[in-house]
């Protein structure tokens, strides 16, 4: 069950790294200002910009809001001794899911139904880093200190972002305390204390990898929007775009601490190289003379 989990995130990484890729978006604070200017790989029209950038914020949230069900997983099975069945798995995916959609549309209203009027600014702020061949930044989203909606908005981040938190944090000081106590009393297995150990450093990887690269720049917007900090546009940008790196580590991650995951990698890598290198070849004719 377990690695259906940690497929799912692979998963959900793969989609997100693709998202990212398409959109490439781009988050930049400028004047207690915040927008959100896609960067398409392809030309499309504005309406599907607006698209592609809160698809992006969907799988960004869902990177955080899907963590903790693992810790859950791990808590309920070790300290609980309950089964964890694939209705609860599917249940659980779909709340953090359901999580990451509202608070996408959440964003939608605050930077741009509400803010829409005001895309002149971000035009007048950022066109002389951000402009696209015609001149134009095109945002498809603007927040700053003009609309008092953006405290109530940042503080919707905070919430998500703590509330997972605490249960990450709640279910491993848990599991925790039932394996120090069983290891006391009791002889523990060496294979499952390594088995634990390989999940606990790739559960701690998945959640610490976040913290860094999506805790730290929520927390650098929320400081630069809510107050007169001055940082320039390009560092700003620069900050932000470590959000595009929650998936592709916490894929590897799993690869990096967790043994039977490595080995599945590189029996596919070994595969996969073996059919590429068989089907291109050099092939053997052998002519026969009668």
């Amino acid at each position: 069950m377990l690695s259906l989990l940690f497929d799912h995130h692979v998963y959900h990484s793969t989609g997100f790294l693709i998202i990212t890729f398409i959109t490439r978006p781009i988050v930049v604070t400028y004047k207690s200002t915040e927008s959100l200017i896609p960067n398409p790989i392809i030309d499309v029209d504005q309406s599907t910009k607006y698209i592609l950038q809160y698809l992006w914020v969907i799988g960004l949230f869902y990177s955080i809001c899907a963590v903790p069900i693992s810790f859950y997983y791990r808590y309920r099975i070790l300290c609980k001794n309950k089964c964890f069945p694939i209705k609860l798995q599917v249940g659980l995916l779909l709340f953090a899911l359901f999580l990451s959609v509202t608070y996408s549309l959440h964003a939608y209203y605050a930077f741009h139904i509400r803010t829409k009027q005001f895309y002149g600014i971000s035009e007048e702020f950022l066109a002389p880093w951000f402009a696209d061949v015609n001149g134009k930044v095109n945002p498809a989203g603007f927040v700053g200190y003009f609309d008092y909606y953006v405290y109530i908005f940042m503080t919707h981040a905070a919430i998500l972002t703590v509330g997972a938190y605490y249960v990450i944090i709640w279910c491993s000081w848990r599991v925790y305390k039932f394996m120090k106590y069983h290891q006391q009393i009791r002889q523990v297995h060496k294979s499952f204390v390594d088995i634990h150990n390989q999940l606990t450093r790739t559960l701690i990887a998945q959640a610490l990898i976040p913290l860094f690269t999506f805790a730290t720049p929520i927390i650098f917007i929320i400081i630069t929007v809510t107050t007169p900090v001055y940082i320039h546009p390009i560092i700003s940008a620069g900050i932000a775009t470590s959000f595009s790196y929650i998936p592709l580590a916490n894929a590897l991650s799993i690869f990096v601490f967790v043994k039977s995951y490595r080995k599945r990698g590189f029996v596919i890598l070994k595969n996969g190289l073996k059919k590429i290198f068989h089907k291109n070849g050099p092939s053997t004719v052998i002519i026969s003379v009668s």
